[in-house]
C-alpha cells in the first residue's frame, strides 16, 4: 500500500512541476507527453525486471541499484535548472 501512496505523491509532484514550467496553452500536450512516457517506461521497466527475476535475482538487484544511481545526476540537473529559473 505504501508504494502506491508514494507513486501517487510523486506523480502529483511531477504534474505540479509541469504546471509551473509549461505555458498554459501547452500544458495539455505536456501532460500527455509526460503520462505517455511515464506509462511506457513503467511498463518497460516492469517487463525487464520480471525477465531479470526469471534469469537471476542478482541481475535484478544490480539493475535496480544501477537505475537508482543513474537517477541521481538527472535529479541534480533538474534541481539546478529549477533553482536557476526561480
Amino acid at each position: 500500500m505504501r508504494s502506491w501512496t508514494t507513486r501517487a505523491i510523486l506523480s502529483v509532484a511531477a504534474l505540479l512541476t509541469l504546471a509551473g514550467t509549461v505555458p498554459a496553452d501547452r500544458r495539455g500536450t505536456a501532460y500527455g507527453v509526460f503520462n505517455t512516457g511515464y506509462g511506457v517506461f513503467w511498463f518497460a521497466g516492469s517487463a525487464l525486471m520480471g525477465y531479470l527475476y526469471d534469469v537471476s535475482i542478482s541481475s535484478l538487484v544490480a539493475f535496480s541499484i544501477a537505475a537508482q544511481l543513474v537517477s541521481i545526476p538527472i535529479i541534480a540537473v533538474v534541481r539546478r535548472g529549477r533553482e536557476a529559473s526561480g
